[in-house]
């Protein structure tokens, strides 16, 4: 277990205007992260702590009526991360109601996963679990570059009735520059091995799958939802096992077989409960979801199955609009408070990574003037 601190600090402003025909929302973000490292030897980073990681962005979002039935979104966010590239990323999204009952939808957008400062500069050496190393280390990676996700989605919708809904959703992403781990088996100065793992952007990815949702609004204080998920992932590559490695003296630093390549498969269950009442709310959010990760051989043959552990975990929050510029709001995380919580994206590529994560608090004041 090791620990870092961590300070962040978040500012975003945006402005709105409406048309009869258009919805244009207008932003500017900034945050502010500071990063330090403990007293234990296990973790540093490779700059001077503590030190910062800022970032600033820009977004611009116009809703508009294309016709009485058909709604065209047009968007683009621009980030810029201390030390990497600026990002842009475009959004299109159309959506047509087809009588009182039908809608159908479809949408493309790009997205970036910028690395963090931790991702970039941490280094870590700590005592190794498994049986083929006495170490284990975790090294960052300055060159890191933005991971690229390029999604198409396709909707239905259709109203049961007036306060019963549901969606089915199609999609397709595809990812490039993903940041992983790639591991090699090392010797280290004064004896031993460890596993050193050098983070670095050498996979890519495609991610298929449908969800699911079911909602219900029996009056105008309350809505429920229940919702299903299934994705399917393919992860192309070069690997070697660790303990193939042991035999080899040039260890190979991919982390995928020639010709085999990793499936990722991620099911969902999730149910939202929101409740208003004047200017009280509430929002309840329950999720469960279990992961499983195949290694596939190029004839097709699964060579080894993985199933991750399931995960349950619920949300609270609660607000007051103090005014009609200024709300106050209180989100408790993780309220069963499993020690470890799956930190792999929703893509499922880094899937079996966990961390200790605790049950978590904090209060939010949300203040719009009027411009």
């Amino acid at each position: 277990m090791y620990q870092t601190g961590a300070k962040t600090y978040d500012l975003e402003l945006d402005t709105e205007w409406s048309s009869e025909q258009h919805d244009l929302l207008v932003g500017i973000g900034y945050r502010y992260n500071e990063l330090s490292s403990d007293d234990s030897l296990a973790v540093d980073y490779s700059v001077e702590t503590p030190f910062s990681d800022r970032i600033a962005q820009f977004f611009i979002h116009d809703e508009f009526a294309f016709s009485s039935t058909t709604t065209i979104t047009l968007g683009v966010k621009y980030e810029k991360h201390e030390g990497l590239e600026g990002l842009w990323q475009p959004t299109v999204r159309a959506l047509s109601q087809i009588g009182r009952r039908h809608a159908v939808w479809g949408a493309w957008s790009i997205a970036n996963t910028a690395p963090s400062a931790s991702n970039r500069y941490v280094e870590m050496l700590v005592p190794s679990e498994s049986p083929l190393a006495d170490y284990q280390g975790y090294f960052g990676n300055a060159s890191l570059k933005a991971e690229t996700n390029k999604s198409l989605e396709l909707g239905w919708r259709y109203r049961w009735s007036d306060s019963v809904l549901s969606d089915m959703t199609l999609y397709r992403q595809e990812h490039e520059d993903l940041m992983a781990y790639y591991p090699r088996l090392i010797t280290i100065e004064g004896g031993g091995t460890a596993i050193f793992q050098l983070f670095d952007n050498f996979q890519t990815g495609v991610v298929q799958g449908v969800e699911w949702s079911f909602q219900w609004q029996p009056d105008s204080q309350q809505q429920f939802e229940l919702s299903y998920q299934f994705m399917d992932s393919d992860v192309p590559g070069d690997h070697r096992s660790l303990a193939e490695q042991l035999t080899d003296p040039m260890p190979n630093t991919s982390s995928i077989a020639p010709g085999q390549h990793g499936k990722p498969r991620r099911q969902a269950i999730q149910f939202k409960h929101q409740f208003n009442k004047g200017a009280l709310w509430f929002n309840t959010l329950i999720n469960w979801e279990d992961r499983q990760y195949h290694w596939i051989s190029s004839e097709g043959g699964v060579l080894e199955r993985e199933s991750l552990k399931n995960q349950l975990i619920a949300n609270l929050s609660a607000g007051y609009d103090i005014n009609p510029n200024l709300q106050v709001s209180l989100f408790a995380s993780n309220l069963f408070g499993r020690d470890e919580v799956g930190i792999a994206s929703s893509t499922g590529f880094r899937v079996n990574d966990y961390v200790e994560v605790p049950t978590s608090y904090h209060l939010k004041f949300d203040w719009r003037p009027d411009l």
